[in-house]
């Protein structure tokens, strides 16, 4: 698309923004799954997502009205083939398998002596795959813009004479997963390990996973499995880190600290909580007489909030074998690593065939700022990168779509307390900036590699909203305070301010 025509299609849409640590490969199968969701839902939307990525920082965006359409879309469909969604995902879930044996095959490179020709081809098998696995998940997203507000506008309107809050109560109750996500089997896994630990091993202190396999081996053993399922937990889409039995161990020894009666209420509670929340909603849904739409639609995003956290996981996992294939490829060309990991479909298509990358002028200044363009073209994606100064003007055009608000007001995700009080700390690289225990988590929006603030946080405060956010989801597992959807809290609050987070209103008051 000619860059005129771009900046025309920016100025007719509102735009959906998300921001995170990620480089382009890592997003790639995003970009490209957002468009491709035709295949399952709306056969015209999305048309277009844009990209931009300064260093190893992104900013996403998608269109509001594509994705209300394409959302309801998949309402309509429910409302006539009811399981069409849940039989999705369990084809969904039935790929994973051949997804890992593919991600095994590109692990496995590794080991061999380098052949261009064959790891181009076999990254390529595994990247295309990866698009087609994560597509109808994907769709998920399009729920974005009607979870932030318009749901709590449906529920108001059918249910007048309920209070704000109890409306708040009500939504996030409906929509709440009936399994345990990936954040609460971590810690459900690592408690009873803790339990475990406490009753033999505490005693002798081992230092490190090596002392403990040899003095508790059976408790080593259960480490290392914990290592196996969770070493991903702190990637994100700029950077990954295997998480090893010794971090755990550390976990573990913390956890230890509490009395042991503690640490038995603490798994007791997170043990009974899916059986809490489907007692709840079959309450609720009895004494509520929902219209069938909006059953409908609670039904579809309980759905959503359990498939959306396993496919963060998905995400996170795949990141580690996309990210350690450029490093090895890096070392086996010398072509810098920074410049691999910011081709396009494309680009990396045309490298892998012919060996011949865009010029290194091109590349240096996609470090510096660029933009990922995909849109759809008949029943093909076109994407394309843009870098310099035209970037950086379509970045300031997207940019003055929003407006800075004054008021601090969200949604009450999570609210275990009416009323806490707390020093902020904002965050918006969750790779760079340190977070001091006990404050309060202001940022944009959480995502796996946030977990270690989140755990350390006395509250959390995003900007984006949506009822399937990833903040949504862990705070209500961890019964962490936490009001989602204020749109301007990082950019109306400074590190350190003092405020209070009422948990009926949503509002936030910043203390003198």
């Amino acid at each position: 698309m000619k860059y005129s025509e771009l900046k025309k299609r920016i100025k007719k849409h509102t735009w959906w923004h998300e921001e995170a640590s990620m480089v382009l490969q890592t997003v790639l199968w995003a970009w490209h799954g957002f468009i491709e969701q035709y295949k399952y839902g709306h056969p015209k939307y999305l048309t277009i997502g844009i990209f931009f990525q300064q260093k190893d920082f992104g900013h996403e965006f998608t269109s509001k009205e594509e994705k209300a359409e394409a959302f309801e879309y998949i309402i309509q469909k429910l409302l006539r083939q009811p399981k069409y969604v849940s039989n999705l995902h369990k084809k969904w879930i039935s790929w994973q398998p051949k997804l890992l044996s593919l991600a095994n095959e590109v692990e496995e490179l590794t080991d061999k002596p380098f052949n261009f020709k064959v790891a181009g081809h076999t990254y390529k098998k595994f990247l295309k795959y990866t698009l087609s696995f994560m597509c109808p998940a994907v769709s998920i997203e399009n729920a974005d813009v009607y979870t932030d507000q318009i749901i709590f506008d449906d529920v108001t309107n059918e249910f007048p004479n309920l209070p704000k809050h109890k409306i708040q109560e009500l939504v996030f109750t409906l929509t709440a997963p009936t399994s345990l996500g990936y954040a609460g089997r971590e810690q459900r896994d690592l408690l009873k390990t803790a339990i475990e630990y406490k009753n033999k091993a505490q005693k002798t202190q081992p230092r490190y996973f090596k002392q403990l396999e040899t003095a508790h081996p059976g408790i080593a053993r259960k480490l290392y499995v914990l290592s196996r399922k969770y070493y991903w937990v702190n990637n994100n889409y700029a950077a990954t880190k295997i998480l090893t039995p010794d971090y755990f161990l550390n976990r573990v020894k913390v956890l230890s600290r509490k009395p042991i009666k503690q640490l038995r209420n603490e798994l007791r509670e997170i043990e009974i909580r899916p059986i809490q929340v489907k007692n709840q909603q079959s309450k609720l849904r009895q004494q509520l007489k929902l219209s069938r739409r909006m059953n409908t639609i609670f039904n579809l995003l309980s759905e959503y909030t359990i498939w959306q956290d396993e496919r963060k996981e998905w995400s996170m996992r795949m990141s580690h074998y996309i990210l350690n294939f450029w490093k090895w490829w890096s070392q086996n060309t010398g072509v810098l690593y920074q410049y691999l990991i910011g081709l396009g479909w494309s680009e990396m298509e045309k490298y892998f065939k012919t060996g011949k990358l865009p010029s290194e002028k091109e590349l240096k200044n996609r470090i510096k700022f660029s933009v990922y363009v995909a849109e759809r073209k008949g029943k093909g994606i076109v994407g394309e990168v843009v870098s310099g100064k035209p970037a950086r003007d379509l970045f300031k055009t997207i940019l003055k779509r929003f407006e800075v608000g004054t008021e601090l007001q969200g949604v009450v995700a999570s609210a275990p307390k009416k009323v806490i009080k707390g020093a902020v700390q904002i965050v918006t690289d969750f790779s760079k900036q340190k977070f001091i225990t006990g404050r309060i988590l202001v940022t944009n929006m959480t995502r796996p590699d946030s977990m270690p603030y989140v755990r350390k946080s006395i509250g959390i405060i995003t900007n984006e909203g949506g009822v399937t956010t990833h903040a949504a989801i862990v705070s209500r597992e961890l019964k962490i305070p936490c009001i989602i959807g204020t749109k301007h809290a990082t950019k109306l609050l400074k590190n350190g301010d003092r405020v209070e987070m009422d948990l009926e209103s949503g509002k936030i008051t910043i203390l003198k």
